[in-house]
């Protein structure tokens, strides 16, 4: 395995000079996630409250950054995905565990198999 992210949005990275990618995007539980990123991950939660409730969820300590990140073959992301669009507000702790509880946000496990051709 690659490296591993913990994401807070849902976005695919892949690195420019790829012309394709092939991922695959299946929902993961929290125990499921844990397992994945206890063993060390890099951090991409760009907001402070959502980093703090999966802190606490995963039981893991994560440190906000808004560091930039590009996946690559064998890389696995961990995204929390939310169902409805946040319009330019920065969510509190509460209101993403509501989310979280509601079934409006969720985990999803992000796997790169192959990149294609670079241009």
């Amino acid at each position: 395995m690659g490296k591993i992210y913990l994401l807070s949005s849902m976005i695919i990275p892949i690195p420019f000079e790829y012309k394709s990618a092939m991922v695959v995007v299946e929902e993961v539980s929290v125990e499921g996630a844990r397992a994945i990123l206890e063993g060390g991950f890099v951090s991409a939660v760009g907001h402070e409250a959502t980093a703090r409730f999966l802190s606490r969820v995963l039981g893991l300590e994560v440190r906000p950054s808004r560091e930039a990140v590009f996946l690559y073959e064998g890389d696995v992301a961990i995204v929390i995905q939310f169902g409805e669009r946040i319009q330019g507000v920065e969510l509190g702790e509460d209101e993403v565990e509501r989310l979280f509880k509601e079934g409006k946000a969720r985990l999803l496990k992000i796997a790169v198999s192959r990149l294609g051709s670079k241009e």
